[in-house]
C-alpha cells in the first residue's frame, strides 16, 4: 500500500519534531484503517485487495519531484506539510464514496462505522497537517 510506503519516507524527510511526530502518529492511525477497510469490504462479502490510487501515487510523485527544490527547512517542512494535507483531502473524498457506495448496498452498520471511524481519523490527521503547515510557513517568514 502506498500510504506504508510513503509516510515512513515523509517522516524520515522532515526536520521538524511537532511535523514528524503528527506523521508517525498519522501512520500507526493508518495501519488501523487497513484493518477497519478489510473488514468492511468482508462485512459486504468483499475480498479486499491492495489496489493502488492514481491521484495519491501521482501526489506522490509531485512531491518528490518538488521537495528537493525547496532549500530552506522551514519551508521545506511546510512544503511536506502541505503535500501531506493534499493527500488527507484526496484520502477524504475515497471514505465518502466508500462510506456512500457501502450505506448503499445496504452494508452492516459496523461496517459503515469502521469507514466513518477512519473517515473521522482523516479529517483530524489534515487538520494537523494543516496546523503545523501553518506554524512552519510563519516561522519560515520571521
Amino acid at each position: 500500500m502506498l500510504a506504508f510506503q510513503v509516510l515512513p519516507s515523509l517522516v524520515e524527510a522532515v526536520e521538524d519534531e511537532r511535523l514528524a511526530e503528527a506523521l508517525r502518529q498519522h501512520l500507526r492511525e493508518t495501519r488501523a484503517q487497513s484493518l477497519r477497510a478489510e473488514q468492511a469490504f468482508r462485512a459486504l462479502g468483499l475480498e479486499p485487495s491492495s489496489n493502488r490510487s492514481g491521484p495519491l501515487e501521482a501526489l506522490a510523485k509531485e512531491h518528490d519531484e518538488l521537495a528537493e527544490k525547496v532549500v530552506p527547512p522551514r519551508l521545506r517542512d511546510a512544503f511536506h506539510a502541505a503535500a501531506a494535507a493534499a493527500t488527507e483531502h484526496v484520502e477524504l473524498a475515497l471514505y465518502d464514496a466508500a462510506i456512500e457506495l457501502a450505506k448503499a448496498l445496504g452494508a452492516p452498520d459496523e461496517a459503515t462505522g469502521a469507514l466513518e471511524e477512519s473517515r473521522d481519523e482523516e479529517e483530524r490527521a489534515l487538520k494537523l497537517v494543516e496546523t503545523e503547515r501553518r506554524r512552519l510557513a510563519g516561522e519560515a517568514a520571521a
